[in-house]
């Protein structure tokens, strides 16, 4: 059955009335009840809003209908759609009317014009219109506005040009747009954004760009951003100018290729708009070089020793050594002036942290103070070793970077002796690209200061200039405290001190105490080592017995333990 409510929910619907100056288009919803039963459609209409509805037509299906040449008569009229169904009897449903839509849609708000990969970009805020079909996007120029794509959706909210019709790269471009609906009726177009075209020239010899741009047109920008990407960097910002400034000197300092674009900021900087990217090929080819033949550990690998090289003394009159363990952050550390005719040089570092990577860079200048040649960025090779869950030495360590001709080898060292270079013994050769080396030799002797480990690597033999080889730090592998107390002493016999053994523990600290049974302490000393002769501090010799012991001590991992127990002292 079809009752009122599905009535209701079934009533048709007028989706839109649109012109074309002579015909009139209507279109409608076929919106109808589970009872599926038309039987007919009828359009009525009126000419004006005095005159009573009239049937314009009837037929079976549809939901689109053209009035013919109607507009003259009809343009102050409405419409409405009548469905006659048969859901047991025969009832009307009818639409409610709707007059011809000639209203166009609101005005677009441009947010800003920018370029981006070398093609230009256009924002908008979005057209809260219900009734919306497209955006019709305009390029300007000196002949006019002029249409040139569409973009769909009344979500959308920018548009790229990928086909470049207009080359921002080459001079600024203006875009603008309006919304259309579903009547084809087109907004006001709103007032053209125009890119911000950025040109540049540059003096070589005191290495500086001038930078030129094109006013933003669309906004007034309170400030322009420049930003600058070095050589090898990513773009980051250099510095600003107020709005009414459209020039910048900038400084390049190294030999390469220079990027740079500007970017316009609105007032309060909620919109921002970018510009085309220039760039500055920065080279003087001198035939100069600049190159780090080594960094190399000292023996006792508390200092790094940054041997380099320079090709033309009497050009460069002095480098900077650059340093950082992180190589996206070197600084200077130290400046060097050099001999006229003295190519090779060396440089210590102190005072570094044996347990991290460090990189290393050197740049050559000239009288004029402008860098001319650069090293590549090489690193010190760290050696780490740990124990693992096999109780296996397992040494590990970084790669080689920077060397010119690359790594032929990495050889292993051991020493039970850390510090004594004659304890050194090379138990490995390994290829270029390994890192790791699991020792698993179990003759060593295990002393109190671990096995430690270095590496060296030695250079390719097609590389003449490079050092031959280069030595990490070396890093032991210490193993966890380990303490053994004997359970009695004789003090006239072969074992006439209570005294511990111990593994991989600090003995320059920690205390051991005894009390007698009674809970009173006897004896205290800081030096464990020497333990405890069965005098009490005043050096009286105590009686036979059952004494208690309370050690406290540190072991290499820096932590602090304690362990107590009984020990019998013999007569």
């Amino acid at each position: 059955m079809c009752g009122e409510y599905s009535f209701a929910q079934g009533l048709p619907i007028i989706k839109r009335v649109c012109t074309d100056g002579v015909n009139i288009t209507i279109s409608w919803s076929q919106n109808f009840d589970s009872c599926n039963g038309i039987k007919k459609i009828v359009l009525l209409g009126k000419p004006n809003p005095g005159s009573p509805f009239q049937r314009i037509d009837s037929f079976k299906k549809g939901v689109e209908y053209l009035h013919k040449s109607a507009y003259n008569t009809w343009k102050t009229g409405s419409y409405s759609i009548e469905y006659q169904v048969d859901c047991g009897t025969i009832k009307t449903m009818r639409s409610s009317p709707l007059g011809i839509d000639i209203s166009p849609p609101a005005k677009i708000v441009i947010d800003s014009i920018s370029v981006v990969g070398g093609k230009t970009i256009l924002g908008w805020q979005k057209n809260k219109a219900t009734d919306f079909k497209a955006y019709i996007i305009y390029y300007e120029d000196a002949s006019g506005i002029h249409p040139f794509d569409t973009v769909k959706g009344v979500d959308s909210t920018y548009f790229y040009d990928k086909t470049l019709v207009k080359d921002p790269t080459k001079k600024a471009v203006s875009l603008t747009i309006a919304a259309l609906d579903s009547c084809n009726n087109v907004s006001e177009i709103s007032e053209a954004h125009t890119t911000i075209f950025l040109d540049r020239t540059f003096d070589v010899c005191k290495r500086e760009a001038y930078l030129s741009w094109s006013t933003y047109k669309g906004w007034t920008p309170a400030f322009y951003e420049i930003f600058v990407q070095e050589p090898g960097g990513v773009f980051k910002y250099k510095n600003k100018v107020d709005g009414a400034t459209t020039i910048a000197a900038i400084k390049m300092v190294q030999t390469g290729n220079y990027n740079f674009k500007v970017k316009a900021i609105s007032s309060g900087g909620g919109i921002k708009s970018a510009s085309n990217e220039v760039t500055i090929p920065l080279s003087i080819n001198l035939g100069l070089s600049c190159n780090i033949t080594g960094v190399s550990f000292n023996n006792h690998s508390d200092a790094h020793i940054i041997s380099y090289y320079v090709s033309n003394p009497s050009i460069v009159k002095y480098v900077k050594i650059e340093a950082a363990t992180d190589s996206n952050k070197l600084k200077e550390i130290a400046k060097v002036m050099l001999i006229n005719s003295v190519n090779k040089y060396s440089y210590t570092k102190s005072g570094i942290d044996k347990s991290k990577v460090y990189y290393y860079r050197i740049v050559g200048y000239d009288d004029c103070d402008n860098p001319v040649c650069s090293s590549a960025i090489t690193s010190i090779i760290v050696t780490k070793c740990i124990i693992n869950k096999n109780k296996e030495n397992e040494v590990n360590w970084n790669s080689y970077m920077g060397i010119r001709g690359g790594i032929k080898s990495y050889a292993v060292y051991r020493s039970i002796f850390p510090g004594d270079t004659n304890a050194w013994q090379r138990i490995l050769e390994t290829s270029p690209t390994a890192t790791n080396y699991l020792d698993t030799d179990t003759t060593i002797d295990f002393k109190n200061d671990g096995v430690c480990y270095r590496i060296e690597a030695t250079k390719n033999d097609n590389d003449t200039l490079s050092l031959p080889s280069v030595i990490s730090s070396y890093s032991c592998c210490i193993g966890a405290p380990k303490l053994l107390a004997p359970n009695a002493f004789i003090t006239n016999g072969f074992t006439s001190v209570f005294k511990p053994k111990y593994l991989y523990i600090d003995t320059t600290s920690g205390t051991l105490e005894i009390y007698s049974r009674w809970g009173e302490r006897i004896f205290s000393t800081n030096k464990i080592y020497e333990g405890w002769d069965g005098k009490d501090n005043t050096g009286k010799r105590q009686e036979q017995g059952v004494y208690l012991y309370m050690l406290r001590y540190y072991g290499y991992d820096k932590n602090e333990y304690f362990l107590h127990g009984l020990v019998h002292l013999i007569d």
